[in-house]
């Protein structure tokens, strides 16, 4: 459970040309939230094909009220699941978002929001296979042609792959 910080009354009032209002008072419960930060699960893929979804679990025990998704800035996004898609798969790169839940806190019964969990999707750029010139058409009988085939494998690192040749 949280623990109450401040439980205190405050109290205000205006003066205007020198008349004074009568005193106004609040009563303000500052609880320090006791959430953890969910833990999530990361998205990654290849460029263009079919993202997952990123997902968020709460700390055991707790009932979730809202989940709240924000943006790499802090905007929110407006998702109240514990999943969520990025719907851009064209990009290479990592984007980052932020997730975050609320419960109700019982020693003050305010509802407060979690600690936000940074999530990510990564597109991994699909490699891209070049090969140089070489002649436009072999005779069956003639000598074997070699063909030079550069491969640039992007931000993926090395990879391993199959090479045949269709239409022979």
């Amino acid at each position: 459970d949280g623990t109450i910080e401040i439980d205190k009354t405050y109290w205000v009032n205006q003066t205007v040309r020198g008349c004074e209002s009568e005193k106004a008072s609040q009563l303000v419960t500052i609880v320090s939230c006791p959430w953890e930060a969910p833990n999530v699960i990361n998205d990654e893929a290849c460029s263009k094909k079919a993202l997952q979804s990123m997902s968020a679990v709460a700390q055991s025990g707790v009932t979730v009220q809202e989940w709240k998704w924000y943006d790499a800035e802090g905007n929110a996004i407006a998702n109240n699941s514990d999943s969520y898609t990025q719907s851009d798969n064209t990009m290479a790169g990592t984007t980052s978002y932020f997730v975050a839940y609320t419960a109700l806190e019982t020693t003050s019964g305010e509802v407060c929001e979690s600690p936000r969990a940074e999530v990510k999707t990564t597109i991994y750029s699909l490699p891209k296979i070049t090969f140089a010139e070489t002649a436009s058409s072999v005779c069956y009988a003639s000598n074997a042609e070699e063909i030079e085939v550069s491969l640039d494998y992007g931000t993926n690192g090395k990879g391993t792959g199959t090479w045949s040749v269709t239409g022979a």
